[in-house]
């Protein structure tokens, strides 16, 4: 497992969050099929998603080491329940064997909680590119 010393996250400030949504809200069926997306089901229904990249959101950028984390949901109706923290553990012993030491993610501000407590250390003053 990557350890949390080596973690840091990056955070989408509402004046850089309003313009993203668009961007950030959209599918990108290229994570759902790289094989580094997972899903979170019970009986059949989808309780949560996420997953980790080599390429830097937005940049499409790879820095050797690195990985980010991309897109981690939960149903709201799914919430307080561990299935982000499982996700999560999933997610943070797989780069490992393809080479990784340390994963970044861009958070809502909302988020920052919930990755804190896994070792992710805001650093606001890195914004990401956020292209079309």
């Amino acid at each position: 497992m990557i350890k949390p010393s080596y973690l840091f996250c990056l955070v989408l400030t509402p004046s850089v969050l309003v313009p993203a949504l668009p961007l950030i809200g959209r599918a990108q069926p290229d994570l759902v099929i790289s094989g580094t997306y997972y899903v979170v089901e019970e009986a059949g229904g989808l309780l949560g998603a996420g997953g980790w990249t080599h390429k830097a959101p937005g940049f499409g950028t790879i820095t050797k080491g690195l990985g980010y984390i991309r897109h981690v949901v939960t149903d709201e109706r799914a919430t307080r329940r561990g299935v982000g923290w499982a996700l999560m553990g999933h997610i943070m012993t797989i780069p490992t064997a393809r080479g990784l030491q340390r994963l970044a993610c861009t958070p809502t501000l909302s988020a920052v909680p919930f990755y804190r407590p896994m070792g992710f250390l805001p650093q606001p003053e890195v914004l990401p590119h956020l292209a079309p």
